[in-house]
């Protein structure tokens, strides 16, 4: 008989580092994170755990702090996201990928005087170090000038160290994303979030001890969620996918084979890959239970193609917004026929979903409006950013003073008659690619920042897969594409950064002289060699 969880109260209940440890009681000795031939059970992720937490409190670390996590994928991103929380304080992923410019602005952001990180990030981190900063401590690379440093190999036997008396409502971790204003913005989220998220997911697709999730997702992306809290959840083992593998779908399939996972979840672009280049064919998937996919649609033709592949999985449309982590996912019971709007699912019995037109009032079954989300698992807001809070938050009165507080999403949807909603679009400027929410107006703003630029437009592809810019320069100068290249990848993520730049001489205009991006994308040529940025045109995961 199949092991779950002793008891529905863990759902919900605690906090994050003490889902794990109640874990380690019932499987001390299971693989709890496994990354290539290296391992951690339960009982040793505690004990390592409780190490960081102290080395981190006796660095200063106080209750409610922030500390940065700047990591490949790898064992230390597990002990470093639950020793935080087990400090009292709140992680903040950065993507190990992101420019200097921008992870200087978190830092500064969110106040952080401490790093985690490792060896690899070493030649980064002495750059960082060089501008200004308020970096008082850094755990996992040593001898950085004027910086106290602890090695991963240095941390102490005892794991006594409890940490601080901590509740639910404490905030544990930040996730940030891009702002239309460039800069980025950080959704705070405390422990119940990450639970009531993780509970949720246990849920729905019926998690199990048995279960071996195939942790593609990297700590900054908030599907994470899964491998690394609702995993521990239920006492499974994440095979974390090293960035070295995550890049190579023929490794990723492989890595899924041998280590017979059970649980994917990740984006349908990583998904695509594995089918088209993972020659899933020769490896035996049929451990496989559930593959999720979620972040953006994903194409008939492909999702049929993979269903093919994998008869005995289960597949499973998630859906929602990181400020609120996921509300709905829908089982997919049968192949979809080509140009089938599949659906998002019902919402999770844990929050209450409106869908309401220009004017904040419900609109019928069938009828396209904004979602709004009132979720135990929602954000408490964006970091230092009232306004920007002040405007995603929709507050409604009921039975007199009584006030409730709805999440904006932005998503236009629709319901049908059996309260199935389907997702239809974003409202305004921005949109998901790969999973990842970009904000075209931000990308746009880089830009402009360029000396000679005017005007600048950028949008996707017409199947949604890869990002278009067009930039229109003063009469009198000459634009170089290397360096508007260079300007992007310098301050934006790398998934913002577009893949082919066009150099305008004009823009079309609609009536009121604003510029025209549906006729701009529709009058496109075949693209000269000299503007394909070749660099992003890899196929990684």
């Amino acid at each position: 008989m199949t092991e779950k969880m002793t008891s529905s109260s863990d759902l919900f209940e605690g906090t994050i580092p003490e889902v794990l440890m109640r874990s380690a009681k019932r499987h001390p000795h299971k693989d709890a994170f496994i990354c290539g031939t290296d391992h951690l059970t339960y009982a040793t992720t505690v004990q390592r755990m409780r190490q960081l937490a102290g080395v981190l409190m006796r660095m200063g670390l106080g209750r409610g702090d922030r500390v940065a996590i700047y990591l490949n994928q790898s064992l230390e991103s597990a002990i470093a996201i639950y020793g935080v929380m087990h400090a009292g304080a709140a992680f903040v992923p950065i993507d190990p990928n992101t420019p200097l410019d921008r992870m200087r602005t978190i830092l500064e952001e969110c106040d952080i005087r401490h790093i985690i990180s490792h060896e690899p990030k070493r030649a980064e981190l002495v750059e960082l170090l060089r501008a200004p900063n308020k970096i008082e401590a850094v755990v996992g690379v040593t001898d950085l000038a004027n910086i106290t440093t602890f090695g991963w190999d240095a941390l102490p036997a005892e794991d006594a160290f409890d940490g601080p008396i901590i509740t639910s409502e404490d905030l544990s971790y930040i996730m940030w994303t891009s702002g239309s204003t460039g800069k980025p913005k950080g959704m705070t989220h405390v422990h119940r979030n990450g639970l009531i998220y993780a509970g949720m997911l246990a849920e729905t697709h019926d998690l199990r001890a048995s279960d071996r999730f195939l942790g593609l997702s990297p700590l900054h992306f908030d599907m994470c969620v899964m491998d690394y809290i609702a995993a521990s959840l239920v006492g499974g083992t994440t095979i974390i996918v090293p960035e070295s593998v995550a890049k190579l779908p023929a490794a990723v399939v492989r890595l899924a084979a041998e280590q017979k996972t059970t649980i994917c979840y990740t984006v349908p672009f990583a998904m695509i890959q594995m089918l088209r280049l993972g020659a899933m064919e020769q490896h035996d998937l049929t451990a496989i239970r559930w593959m999720i996919f979620g972040g953006e649609n994903f194409p008939a033709a492909q999702l049929r193609a993979i269903m093919e592949q994998l008869p005995n999985a289960r597949f499973a449309n998630a859906f929602g917004p990181a400020e609120t982590h996921q509300i709905s996912s829908f089982t997919i019971e049968k192949p979809p026929e080509d140009g089938e709007l599949i659906s998002v699912g019902r919402p999770w019995r844990t929050l209450e979903a409106l869908i309401l037109d220009d004017d904040d009032q419900p609109v019928a079954n069938g009828e396209v409006g904004e979602l709004l989300v009132r979720s135990p698992s929602q954000m408490l807001g964006y970091w230092g950013d009232a306004e920007r809070t002040n405007e995603v938050l929709h507050r409604r009165h009921l039975a007199g003073t009584l006030e409730q507080t709805f999440y904006r999403t932005g998503d236009l949807v629709q319901m049908d008659e059996c309260q199935l909603m389907y997702f239809i679009g974003r409202k305004g400027r921005q949109i998901k690619l790969r999973g990842f929410r970009i904000e075209l107006d931000e990308i746009e703003a880089v830009l402009c920042a360029v000396s000679g630029v005017s005007e600048s437009a950028v949008m996707s592809d017409a199947s949604n897969t890869y990002l278009i810019g067009f930039v229109l320069g003063a009469s009198d100068v000459t634009l170089e594409t290397s360096i508007l290249m260079k300007a992007c990848r310098n301050t934006l993520p790398p998934q913002a950064v577009p893949k082919v730049l066009h150099i305008s001489t004009a823009f079309p205009r609609t009536g009121t002289g604003k510029i025209d991006r549906k006729a701009l994308l529709s009058s496109l040529a075949p693209l000269p060699a000299h503007i394909i940025d070749t660099k992003n045109n890899k196929a990684d995961l």
